[in-house]
Protein backbone atom coordinates (compact mmCIF):
# COMPACT_ATOMS: atom_id res chain seq x y z
CA UNK A 1 0.00 0.00 0.00
CA UNK A 2 2.86 2.68 0.45
CA UNK A 3 4.50 1.77 -2.71
CA UNK A 4 1.07 2.62 -4.23
CA UNK A 5 1.18 6.24 -2.69
CA UNK A 6 4.73 6.80 -2.89
CA UNK A 7 4.52 7.19 -6.31
CA UNK A 8 6.40 9.90 -8.42
CA UNK A 9 3.81 12.32 -10.10
CA UNK A 10 5.88 14.47 -12.69
CA UNK A 11 2.83 16.83 -12.33
CA UNK A 12 3.68 17.89 -9.09
CA UNK A 13 7.24 17.88 -9.12
CA UNK A 14 8.75 17.41 -12.91
CA UNK A 15 12.01 16.29 -13.68
CA UNK A 16 13.09 19.06 -14.94
CA UNK A 17 12.67 20.44 -11.78
CA UNK A 18 14.63 17.24 -10.11
CA UNK A 19 17.38 17.73 -12.66
CA UNK A 20 17.54 21.75 -11.94
CA UNK A 21 18.28 21.37 -8.07
CA UNK A 22 20.91 18.73 -8.70
CA UNK A 23 22.48 21.02 -11.53
CA UNK A 24 22.49 23.94 -8.76
CA UNK A 25 23.98 21.83 -6.04
CA UNK A 26 26.83 20.34 -8.13
CA UNK A 27 27.78 24.04 -9.29
CA UNK A 28 28.27 24.39 -5.37
CA UNK A 29 29.96 21.50 -5.25
CA UNK A 30 32.67 22.81 -8.50
CA UNK A 31 32.75 26.31 -6.65
CA UNK A 32 33.79 24.43 -2.95
CA UNK A 33 36.14 22.40 -5.23
CA UNK A 34 34.53 19.02 -4.59
CA UNK A 35 34.57 16.76 -7.12
CA UNK A 36 31.68 14.63 -5.62
CA UNK A 37 28.58 14.19 -3.03
CA UNK A 38 27.86 11.57 -1.07
CA UNK A 39 24.53 11.54 0.58
CA UNK A 40 23.27 8.96 2.97
CA UNK A 41 19.66 8.12 3.65
CA UNK A 42 16.71 6.03 5.54
CA UNK A 43 13.90 5.95 7.12
CA UNK A 44 14.38 9.07 9.54
CA UNK A 45 17.23 10.93 6.96
CA UNK A 46 15.01 10.90 3.80
CA UNK A 47 15.15 14.69 3.26
CA UNK A 48 18.10 15.40 1.32
CA UNK A 49 17.55 12.30 -1.12
CA UNK A 50 14.03 13.07 -1.46
CA UNK A 51 14.88 16.54 -2.58
CA UNK A 52 17.06 15.58 -5.40
CA UNK A 53 15.43 12.37 -6.40
CA UNK A 54 11.75 12.44 -5.14
CA UNK A 55 12.35 9.23 -3.67
CA UNK A 56 12.16 8.24 0.47
CA UNK A 57 13.64 5.34 1.18
CA UNK A 58 11.79 2.94 3.64
CA UNK A 59 13.98 0.68 6.25
CA UNK A 60 17.03 0.22 4.37
CA UNK A 61 20.48 2.26 4.41
CA UNK A 62 21.16 3.53 0.95
CA UNK A 63 23.76 6.15 -0.42
CA UNK A 64 22.83 8.97 -3.13
CA UNK A 65 26.21 9.81 -5.43
CA UNK A 66 26.02 13.25 -7.18
CA UNK A 67 28.90 14.09 -9.17
CA UNK A 68 30.43 16.77 -10.44
CA UNK A 69 28.23 16.34 -13.76
CA UNK A 70 26.00 14.05 -15.08
CA UNK A 71 23.05 12.47 -13.04
CA UNK A 72 23.20 10.77 -9.73
CA UNK A 73 24.03 7.31 -8.52
CA UNK A 74 21.63 5.72 -5.74
CA UNK A 75 22.86 2.58 -3.63
CA UNK A 76 20.35 0.87 -1.93
CA UNK A 77 20.34 -2.53 0.46
CA UNK A 78 17.01 -2.73 -1.20
CA UNK A 79 16.52 -5.77 -3.35
CA UNK A 80 15.82 -5.88 -6.69
CA UNK A 81 12.56 -7.72 -6.26
CA UNK A 82 11.32 -3.62 -5.74
CA UNK A 83 13.34 -2.35 -7.83
CA UNK A 84 10.88 -1.13 -10.83
CA UNK A 85 8.99 0.77 -7.56
CA UNK A 86 12.33 2.52 -7.06
CA UNK A 87 12.89 3.28 -10.85
CA UNK A 88 8.94 4.58 -10.86
CA UNK A 89 9.97 6.94 -7.91
CA UNK A 90 13.41 8.08 -8.66
CA UNK A 91 13.20 8.96 -12.80
CA UNK A 92 16.75 10.51 -12.70
CA UNK A 93 19.17 8.39 -10.75
CA UNK A 94 21.02 5.16 -11.78
CA UNK A 95 19.69 2.46 -9.33
CA UNK A 96 21.95 -0.18 -7.62
CA UNK A 97 21.15 -2.38 -5.43
CA UNK A 98 23.77 -4.15 -2.68
CA UNK A 99 23.58 -4.96 0.35
CA UNK A 100 26.51 -2.82 0.68
CA UNK A 101 25.84 0.24 -0.88
CA UNK A 102 29.30 1.68 0.85
CA UNK A 103 31.31 -0.65 -1.27
CA UNK A 104 29.42 0.45 -4.77
CA UNK A 105 29.44 3.81 -4.37
CA UNK A 106 33.15 3.49 -3.39
CA UNK A 107 34.49 1.02 -6.54
CA UNK A 108 32.76 4.39 -8.37
CA UNK A 109 34.79 6.48 -7.06
CA UNK A 110 38.02 5.18 -7.17
CA UNK A 111 37.24 4.26 -11.41
CA UNK A 112 36.49 8.00 -11.83
CA UNK A 113 40.34 9.39 -11.45
CA UNK A 114 39.33 12.88 -11.46
CA UNK A 115 37.82 12.11 -8.26
CA UNK A 116 40.40 13.27 -5.34
CA UNK A 117 38.18 15.10 -2.81
CA UNK A 118 34.57 13.89 -1.87
CA UNK A 119 32.00 15.75 0.10
CA UNK A 120 29.59 13.96 2.36
CA UNK A 121 26.61 15.59 3.69
CA UNK A 122 26.63 15.50 7.81
CA UNK A 123 30.06 13.71 7.76
CA UNK A 124 29.91 12.83 11.38
CA UNK A 125 26.46 11.36 11.25
CA UNK A 126 27.72 8.92 9.06
CA UNK A 127 27.30 5.18 9.79
CA UNK A 128 30.38 3.74 11.02
CA UNK A 129 29.61 0.49 8.56
CA UNK A 130 29.06 2.89 5.84
CA UNK A 131 32.39 4.60 6.01
CA UNK A 132 34.26 2.01 6.67
CA UNK A 133 33.29 0.97 3.47
CA UNK A 134 33.69 3.73 1.55
CA UNK A 135 36.99 3.96 2.64
CA UNK A 136 38.17 0.57 1.79
CA UNK A 137 37.08 1.03 -1.46
CA UNK A 138 39.29 3.65 -2.57
CA UNK A 139 42.91 4.53 -0.73
CA UNK A 140 43.22 8.44 -2.53
CA UNK A 141 40.55 10.37 -2.11
CA UNK A 142 40.19 12.42 0.45
CA UNK A 143 36.64 13.00 2.30
CA UNK A 144 35.29 16.16 3.89
CA UNK A 145 31.83 17.09 5.41
CA UNK A 146 30.00 19.36 2.82
CA UNK A 147 27.18 19.85 4.94
CA UNK A 148 27.29 23.94 4.40
CA UNK A 149 27.43 23.53 0.23
CA UNK A 150 24.36 21.50 0.20
CA UNK A 151 22.58 23.54 2.49
CA UNK A 152 22.97 26.77 0.95
CA UNK A 153 22.38 25.06 -2.39
CA UNK A 154 18.84 23.76 -0.59
CA UNK A 155 17.70 26.92 1.54
CA UNK A 156 15.59 28.31 -0.73
CA UNK A 157 12.04 26.33 -1.71
CA UNK A 158 10.85 26.72 -5.43
CA UNK A 159 7.48 27.14 -6.53
CA UNK A 160 7.04 22.71 -6.56
CA UNK A 161 8.29 22.38 -3.16
CA UNK A 162 5.72 25.38 -2.15
CA UNK A 163 2.70 23.52 -3.55
CA UNK A 164 3.55 20.18 -1.81
CA UNK A 165 4.11 21.93 1.67
CA UNK A 166 0.62 23.73 1.22
CA UNK A 167 -1.13 20.71 0.37
CA UNK A 168 0.68 18.48 3.26
CA UNK A 169 -0.24 21.83 5.26
CA UNK A 170 -4.23 21.32 4.06
CA UNK A 171 -4.00 17.93 5.16
CA UNK A 172 -3.24 18.50 8.35
CA UNK A 173 -5.60 21.68 8.72
CA UNK A 174 -8.61 19.24 7.87
CA UNK A 175 -7.60 16.52 10.31
CA UNK A 176 -7.16 18.79 12.79
CA UNK A 177 -10.51 20.70 12.28
CA UNK A 178 -12.59 18.15 12.70
CA UNK A 179 -15.30 17.78 15.41
CA UNK A 180 -14.82 14.47 17.82
CA UNK A 181 -16.41 15.33 21.24
CA UNK A 182 -17.37 11.72 21.94
CA UNK A 183 -13.80 10.71 21.73
CA UNK A 184 -12.35 10.13 25.79
CA UNK A 185 -9.33 8.36 25.18
CA UNK A 186 -5.91 9.63 24.08
CA UNK A 187 -4.69 7.04 21.98
CA UNK A 188 -8.54 6.28 20.32
CA UNK A 189 -8.17 10.38 19.26
CA UNK A 190 -5.06 10.45 17.91
CA UNK A 191 -6.05 7.19 15.85
CA UNK A 192 -9.06 9.09 14.15
CA UNK A 193 -6.90 11.93 13.10
CA UNK A 194 -4.50 9.73 11.41
CA UNK A 195 -6.84 7.68 9.98
CA UNK A 196 -7.96 11.23 8.24
CA UNK A 197 -4.64 11.89 7.22
CA UNK A 198 -3.80 8.48 5.51
CA UNK A 199 -7.28 8.62 3.97
CA UNK A 200 -6.45 12.24 2.28
CA UNK A 201 -2.82 10.65 1.32
CA UNK A 202 -0.57 11.19 3.53
CA UNK A 203 2.70 8.99 3.49
CA UNK A 204 3.56 9.74 7.01
CA UNK A 205 2.63 10.94 10.34
CA UNK A 206 3.79 11.93 13.34
CA UNK A 207 1.46 12.86 15.99
CA UNK A 208 1.70 13.73 19.78
CA UNK A 209 -0.78 15.24 22.76
CA UNK A 210 -0.62 16.85 25.73
CA UNK A 211 -4.14 14.90 27.69
CA UNK A 212 -4.33 17.84 30.29
CA UNK A 213 -2.62 21.05 29.79
CA UNK A 214 -2.85 22.16 33.50
CA UNK A 215 -0.95 19.02 34.52
CA UNK A 216 1.83 19.82 31.59
CA UNK A 217 2.87 20.43 28.02
CA UNK A 218 4.72 18.05 27.14
CA UNK A 219 3.33 16.23 23.93
CA UNK A 220 3.34 12.33 23.99
CA UNK A 221 3.71 10.29 20.88
CA UNK A 222 2.20 6.65 22.70
CA UNK A 223 -0.72 8.08 25.12
CA UNK A 224 -3.16 4.54 25.20
CA UNK A 225 -5.89 4.93 26.75
CA UNK A 226 -5.13 7.81 29.31
CA UNK A 227 -8.34 10.24 29.10
CA UNK A 228 -8.16 13.23 27.41
CA UNK A 229 -9.00 16.38 29.87
CA UNK A 230 -10.83 18.86 29.00
CA UNK A 231 -8.14 21.49 27.94
CA UNK A 232 -5.68 19.51 25.83
CA UNK A 233 -3.48 19.99 22.89
CA UNK A 234 -2.59 18.00 19.64
CA UNK A 235 0.54 17.86 17.08
CA UNK A 236 0.19 17.02 13.96
CA UNK A 237 3.28 16.40 11.68
CA UNK A 238 2.88 14.95 8.26
CA UNK A 239 4.44 14.11 4.58
CA UNK A 240 3.16 14.99 1.32
CA UNK A 241 5.42 14.01 -1.27
CA UNK A 242 7.99 13.94 1.10
CA UNK A 243 7.41 17.56 2.16
CA UNK A 244 6.57 17.76 6.16
CA UNK A 245 4.84 20.37 8.19
CA UNK A 246 3.66 20.81 11.72
CA UNK A 247 0.77 22.05 12.82
CA UNK A 248 0.08 22.18 17.16
CA UNK A 249 -3.01 23.44 18.56
CA UNK A 250 -5.04 23.41 21.61
CA UNK A 251 -8.81 22.71 22.26
CA UNK A 252 -10.81 23.35 25.42
CA UNK A 253 -14.30 22.35 26.99
CA UNK A 254 -14.52 24.53 29.70
CA UNK A 255 -15.64 28.27 29.49
CA UNK A 256 -12.59 29.25 31.53
CA UNK A 257 -10.16 27.60 28.87
CA UNK A 258 -12.08 28.62 25.84
CA UNK A 259 -11.33 32.21 26.94
CA UNK A 260 -8.00 31.34 27.11
CA UNK A 261 -7.70 29.72 23.66
CA UNK A 262 -9.82 32.36 22.03
CA UNK A 263 -7.28 35.55 23.62
CA UNK A 264 -4.36 33.17 22.77
CA UNK A 265 -5.59 32.83 19.24
CA UNK A 266 -6.67 36.37 18.71
CA UNK A 267 -3.15 37.41 19.71
CA UNK A 268 -2.08 34.73 17.57
CA UNK A 269 -3.41 35.53 14.10
CA UNK A 270 -2.58 39.48 14.82
CA UNK A 271 0.77 38.26 15.43
CA UNK A 272 1.12 36.49 12.24
CA UNK A 273 1.05 39.78 10.25
CA UNK A 274 4.05 41.31 12.68
CA UNK A 275 6.84 38.50 12.04
CA UNK A 276 9.37 40.43 9.33
CA UNK A 277 12.61 39.60 7.86
CA UNK A 278 16.37 39.79 8.94
CA UNK A 279 15.94 39.73 12.15
CA UNK A 280 15.71 36.87 15.11
CA UNK A 281 12.46 35.85 15.70
CA UNK A 282 12.38 35.35 19.38
CA UNK A 283 13.16 38.65 19.74
CA UNK A 284 9.82 39.55 17.80
CA UNK A 285 7.65 37.08 19.23
CA UNK A 286 8.86 38.97 22.71
CA UNK A 287 7.47 42.24 21.36
CA UNK A 288 4.43 40.91 19.89
CA UNK A 289 3.57 39.78 23.48
CA UNK A 290 2.87 43.64 24.19
CA UNK A 291 -0.27 43.36 22.93
CA UNK A 292 -1.30 40.18 25.10
CA UNK A 293 0.48 42.05 28.84
CA UNK A 294 -1.07 38.99 31.05
CA UNK A 295 0.74 36.47 28.69
CA UNK A 296 4.32 35.23 29.69
CA UNK A 297 6.64 33.35 26.91
CA UNK A 298 7.69 29.88 27.98
CA UNK A 299 9.18 28.99 25.11
CA UNK A 300 9.32 29.12 21.46
CA UNK A 301 11.09 26.73 18.53
CA UNK A 302 11.45 27.07 14.71
CA UNK A 303 12.08 23.39 12.90
CA UNK A 304 12.73 23.41 9.32
CA UNK A 305 14.88 21.39 6.49
CA UNK A 306 18.11 21.68 6.29
CA UNK A 307 19.60 18.54 5.11
CA UNK A 308 18.56 14.92 5.70
CA UNK A 309 16.11 15.31 8.18
CA UNK A 310 12.87 16.57 7.28
CA UNK A 311 11.88 18.72 10.54
CA UNK A 312 15.00 19.68 12.48
CA UNK A 313 15.61 21.96 15.22
CA UNK A 314 17.09 25.04 13.75
CA UNK A 315 16.59 27.91 16.66
CA UNK A 316 14.68 27.81 20.02
CA UNK A 317 14.08 29.92 23.46
CA UNK A 318 16.85 27.85 25.09
CA UNK A 319 19.57 27.97 22.16
CA UNK A 320 20.24 30.73 19.83
CA UNK A 321 17.51 33.04 18.27
CA UNK A 322 16.75 32.61 14.46
CA UNK A 323 16.61 34.41 11.93
CA UNK A 324 15.21 32.78 8.67
CA UNK A 325 17.19 32.55 5.01
CA UNK A 326 14.38 34.26 2.30
CA UNK A 327 12.53 31.86 0.47
CA UNK A 328 13.50 29.09 3.10
CA UNK A 329 10.47 26.77 5.16
CA UNK A 330 9.95 27.26 9.04
CA UNK A 331 7.89 25.39 11.57
CA UNK A 332 7.03 27.92 14.55
CA UNK A 333 6.18 26.43 17.38
CA UNK A 334 5.19 28.52 20.61
CA UNK A 335 4.17 28.25 24.70
CA UNK A 336 2.72 31.31 26.53
CA UNK A 337 1.42 31.41 30.10
CA UNK A 338 -1.93 33.63 30.10
CA UNK A 339 -3.17 34.11 33.64
CA UNK A 340 -1.18 30.94 34.70
CA UNK A 341 -2.90 28.71 31.98
CA UNK A 342 -0.92 27.55 29.21
CA UNK A 343 -1.32 27.31 25.51
CA UNK A 344 0.71 26.09 22.86
CA UNK A 345 0.53 26.69 18.90
CA UNK A 346 2.61 25.70 15.98
CA UNK A 347 2.10 26.80 11.81
CA UNK A 348 4.40 26.51 9.19
CA UNK A 349 5.72 30.22 7.37
CA UNK A 350 7.40 30.91 4.36
CA UNK A 351 10.35 33.47 4.97
CA UNK A 352 10.06 35.89 2.62
CA UNK A 353 12.28 38.77 1.33
CA UNK A 354 10.43 41.40 3.91
CA UNK A 355 8.49 39.58 6.38
CA UNK A 356 7.22 35.53 6.91
CA UNK A 357 4.12 34.67 5.18
CA UNK A 358 1.55 31.74 6.83
CA UNK A 359 2.25 28.49 4.42
CA UNK A 360 -1.86 28.71 4.09
CA UNK A 361 -4.80 30.06 5.80
CA UNK A 362 -4.45 29.86 9.95
CA UNK A 363 -8.06 31.41 10.77
CA UNK A 364 -10.02 27.80 11.59
CA UNK A 365 -12.40 28.07 14.44
CA UNK A 366 -10.82 25.72 17.03
CA UNK A 367 -14.23 25.16 19.16
CA UNK A 368 -17.73 25.00 18.36
CA UNK A 369 -20.31 27.15 19.28
CA UNK A 370 -21.14 24.79 22.58
CA UNK A 371 -17.86 24.55 23.45
CA UNK A 372 -17.41 21.07 22.92
CA UNK A 373 -13.93 20.05 21.97
CA UNK A 374 -12.43 20.04 18.36
CA UNK A 375 -11.12 17.64 17.11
Amino acid sequence: MRHGLMRWDPKALPAAVLEQRTVRLQSALRAAQFDALVIYTNIVRPAAVTYLTAFTPYWSDALLLVPREGPPVFATALSKRVANWIRSTNPLSEIVHSPKPGVVIGERLRADGSVHRVGVLEYDMLPEGIAEDLAGAVSDVTFADATKVFTSARSAIDTYEARLLSHADRLVMSALGQERPAICQAGELLGEIEYDLRCAGAEETYLSIATDLHKGSQLQRNPGARPVGAYFAVSVAAAWKGSWVRRTRCFARNAAELRVVSECDTWWHGALQSFYSGSGIGQQINLALAALPRASLRYWAVEGCRASYPLEVLGSSSSTDFIGCPGSIAMLSVGLDLDQTPWVVAAPFIVGDDRWYPLTGDTQDRTTASGAAQP
